[in-house]
C-alpha cells in the first residue's frame, strides 16, 4: 500500500498546491508594492483582490482558513503591526503601517478566516461565536469601504496671510465668505461638494494664562516663564545699546530674553508692541523733554489661548438655504448628506482681493499685524470636512463584537463527564 501524493488525483494535488503558492506570491507582491508605492492601499487592494479571490474556489483554501491557527497567526501579526505603528508619528504609521500592502494582506486572510469560521458556526447553530467572528468581517468591510469612498480635507477659500510669499490660507472663512469645493492638499485642484457652506459669524472666547510686567534691569517671572530686557537694537546694527532716543523709535527694538520651561530664546519687540510666540506685548514709556531720551519703559506681557470657538453658518443647495444659522463648535460638527463639518482652527487673515490692494511695504509680517489691529479685521474660522460611508459598518461590527463577547462569557459551561469519553 502506497502513501503520499502518488495515490491522490491530480486535481486534488493541484487544489492543494496552488492556494499556498498564490498566498506566498501575494505576500511577496505586497512587500514589493510597499517599497515601490508606499501609502497607496486602494490600488494595491484591487490588485490583491483580483489576484487572491481565485484562491476561494479551492477546497484546500477553506480547510486552511477555518483552522484556528490562521486567526491566531494573522490576528497576532495585526496586533504586532498596530503596536509597531504606535511607536511612530501618526502620518508615518498611516503610510508605512496601516496603509501598507503587507498589513492589508494580514487583514485579508484574518477576515477570510473569520468568515469561514463564522459560516461553520452558523451551520452548527452556534450563533454567538458565529456573530463574534462575523463582527470582525463587518469591521474590516467598513474600513475597506472607507478606504475607497472616504474623503477628508478643507474648504478651498481665498484668505491670505503675511508675509507675501505665503500661499492662500485654505480652509479659513471670513464672515460672509462661502465655498462649495474641498481640497486634500495645496496641489489639489479641488472637488465639488453637493452644497455650499457660508459663514455668517464667528466668535473666539479667550482665557488668560499669564500676565506679567517687565521693566529694565529686573527679571520678571510668571508660571514657568521668565522675562528680562537685555537692551535695545537701533537701526540695522547688531550691537545692543542701553538707551534709546525718541527720534529712533521707528527702527528701535526691545530685545527680550524669554525662558520657557528651561529653554532660552530671544525676542525683538517694537515699541508699538506686538505678538511674539504665544505672547502679546504692550509697551509703555515716557520721553525726557530735555534730551528726548526714552524713560520709564515697561512691557505688559499677556498670554491668552482660545477657550471656545463658535461659528454660525448657512448651508445652501442650488441657491436655496436648506439650513439656516447652524452652530458649529469644537466636538459639535454639522452633519449634512453624509458629510461632517468640524470646527478646526482660527486665525486673522484678509481676502485675496484685499491683500492684492495693499502696498508692498504692508505685506511684511509686522506691518500686516499692525494693519489687522488698526482696521479691526475680524477673526476667521477654519473648518475641516470629511465623509466616512463605512463608519456605520465599523460601529455595527464593534457593537456585535462587544455584545457577543459578553454572551460567550455568560454561556453555561458543559459539566465534566468524569473522564468518560
Amino acid at each position: 500500500m502506497q502513501n503520499g501524493q502518488g495515490n491522490q488525483p491530480p486535481a486534488r494535488v493541484f487544489s492543494e498546491m496552488v492556494p499556498p503558492s498564490m498566498a506566498a506570491a501575494l505576500l511577496f507582491l505586497s512587500l514589493f508594492w510597499s517599497m515601490r508605492h508606499p501609502g497607496t492601499p486602494q490600488a494595491f487592494a484591487i490588485v490583491a483582490a483580483v489576484f487572491a479571490i481565485p484562491q476561494l474556489f479551492f477546497p484546500f483554501t477553506w480547510r486552511v482558513l477555518r483552522s484556528p491557527y490562521v486567526l491566531i497567526i494573522t490576528g497576532g501579526l495585526i496586533a504586532l503591526s498596530c503596536i509597531f505603528g504606535s511607536l511612530f508619528s501618526a502620518p508615518f504609521a498611516q503610510v508605512y503601517v496601516y496603509s501598507a500592502p503587507w498589513f492589508l494582506v494580514f487583514c485579508w486572510y484574518f477576515s477570510l478566516g473569520c468568515l469561514a469560521s463564522g459560516l461553520i458556526f452558523t451551520r452548527t447553530s452556534r450563533f454567538a461565536p458565529a456573530a463574534l467572528h462575523l463582527s470582525f468581517v463587518l469591521i474590516a468591510g467598513g474600513f475597506a469601504l472607507d478606504g475607497f469612498l472616504a474623503a477628508e480635507g478643507v474648504f478651498r477659500t481665498t484668505m491670505k496671510t503675511a508675509p507675501g510669499v505665503m500661499p492662500p490660507a485654505y480652509g479659513h472663512f471670513a464672515p460672509g465668505e462661502s465655498s462649495d469645493t474641498y481640497i486634500t492638499d495645496r496641489r489639489d485642484p479641488g472637488s465639488p461638494l453637493p452644497f455650499t457652506l457660508k459663514l455668517n459669524s464667528f466668535d473666539v472666547e479667550f482665557e488668560t494664562l499669564l500676565r506679567v510686567a517687565v521693566t529694565p534691569g529686573i527679571e520678571a517671572s510668571a508660571g514657568q516663564c521668565r522675562f528680562k530686557i537685555m537692551g535695545y537694537a537701533v537701526g540695522e546694527g547688531d550691537k545692543l545699546v542701553q538707551d534709546v532716543n525718541a527720534q529712533d523709535l521707528d527702527s528701535a527694538l526691545i530685545v527680550l530674553q524669554v525662558v520657557m520651561k528651561g529653554v532660552e530664546n530671544t525676542a525683538a519687540i517694537p515699541f508699538d508692541g506686538g505678538d511674539f510666540g504665544p505672547f502679546n506685548a504692550e509697551v509703555s514709556y515716557e520721553a525726557d523733554p530735555a534730551g528726548g531720551r526714552i524713560t520709564d519703559i515697561m512691557i505688559n506681557i499677556v498670554q491668552k489661548v482660545p477657550k471656545h470657538y463658535t461659528s454660525v453658518v448657512d448651508v445652501v443647495v442650488e441657491g436655496e438655504t436648506v439650513i439656516k444659522d447652524a452652530v458649529i463648535e469644537v466636538n459639535k460638527p454639522l452633519r449634512f448628506e453624509g458629510w461632517s463639518i468640524y470646527q478646526a482652527d482660527w486665525g486673522r487673515y484678509v481676502s485675496l482681493d484685499e491683500w492684492e490692494s495693499l502696498p508692498g511695504n504692508m505685506r511684511s509680517e509686522r506691518q500686516f499685524e499692525q494693519y489687522i489691529k488698526k482696521n479691526e479685521i475680524p477673526p476667521t474660522s477654519m473648518f475641516t470636512i470629511s465623509r466616512r460611508p463605512g463608519k456605520w459598518l465599523v460601529y455595527l461590527g464593534y457593537i456585535l463584537m462587544c455584545a457577543f463577547s459578553l454572551a460567550l462569557l455568560a454561556m453555561p459551561r458543559n459539566p465534566s463527564n468524569g473522564g468518560n469519553s
